[in-house]
């Protein structure tokens, strides 16, 4: 595995980590306001991107060559106890599909809800590994 591409796509995921906590933050005090809601799930978006892509270069590292779409990655990724919440991850990468089509305020503040409640979990606990194996 190229050490320096490794590091800078865990040098990413880290920083998105920290920009969707802190959207996180803001989004918990006014949960009204579309602006800081759109960041959020902005946030949501480039941390489920770079997530996978962590996963598909440390899967490349240990010799997984197959995996090319992030569903595929997701797959092996909880084939290979990478994650143990497959079935919620898939449904992450389905939503940030919908994020990018469906602007209905309804659908956004639902978004907003399972990013805080559900899915910014994943993404730390993934961290937490990820980090163990570096």
């Amino acid at each position: 595995m190229n050490e320096d591409k490794w590091t800078n796509k865990l040098e990413n995921y880290r920083r998105a980590l920290l920009s969707l906590e802190e959207a996180k933050g803001q989004y918990l005090i006014n949960p009204a306001n579309k602006v800081i809601r759109a960041g959020l799930i902005k946030n949501f978006e480039f941390c489920i991107e770079l997530a996978w892509r962590v996963m598909k270069l440390y899967l490349e590292g240990k010799g997984e060559k197959d995996s090319s779409t992030p569903k595929d990655v997701l797959r092996k990724a909880y084939e290979h106890k990478l994650i143990n919440e497959g079935e919620q991850w898939l449904r992450m990468v389905d939503y940030r599909n919908e994020t990018s089509h469906n602007y209905d305020e309804d659908f956004s503040v639902k978004m907003a809800t399972m990013i805080v409640e559900e899915f910014s979990p994943l993404f730390h606990k993934f961290y937490d590994w990820i980090q163990t194996q570096s």
